[in-house]
């Protein structure tokens, strides 16, 4: 069984070169699109913004990330495409989703985001009872 020594029980906050070099690439797309549409900045820095505190902050898994970008086209769409929606509204929604899909992760045993020592004191032992494959669909 592996131990919480092992290098790939690497819980809480992650940052990498890759993620360096996205978050510059997305910054300099939210500033070139700031030019001649802010709402369509405004949105890639939303969205931009929402994967990284996904991916590298709270760390969910894959599914719910999914269903957040899902639910993210479907408001956009609503808001620029039909103007059915407004933008304000949308986004609210979005982050409320996106506050609800995190502290629903933080409740399950396998949450290894920030906080995860307060929240998920359970997790090393967690880990040995399941081995590394059940750790993360993320980092398998």
């Amino acid at each position: 069984m592996p131990s919480p020594d092992n290098s790939r029980f690497a819980p809480g906050f992650r940052f990498s070169w890759t993620d360096a070099f996205v978050l510059i690439l997305g910054a300099g797309l939210i500033w070139w699109l700031a030019g001649f549409a802010g709402e369509l900045a405004l949105l890639a820095a939303f969205v931009i913004g929402h994967f990284f505190l996904f991916c590298n902050v709270f760390r969910i898994d894959r599914k719910p990330e999914l269903v957040w970008a899902g639910a993210f086209i479907v408001l956009a769409a609503l808001s620029l495409g039909m103007e059915w929606l407004d933008l304000r509204v949308a986004l609210g929604l979005a982050l409320g989703l996106s506050i609800s899909l995190i502290l629903q992760e933080m409740r399950l045993p396998r949450y290894h985001g920030v906080f995860w020592k307060w929240v998920n004191p359970g997790l090393p032992e967690w880990w040995r009872e399941r081995g590394e494959q059940s750790y993360t669909s993320r980092e398998a």
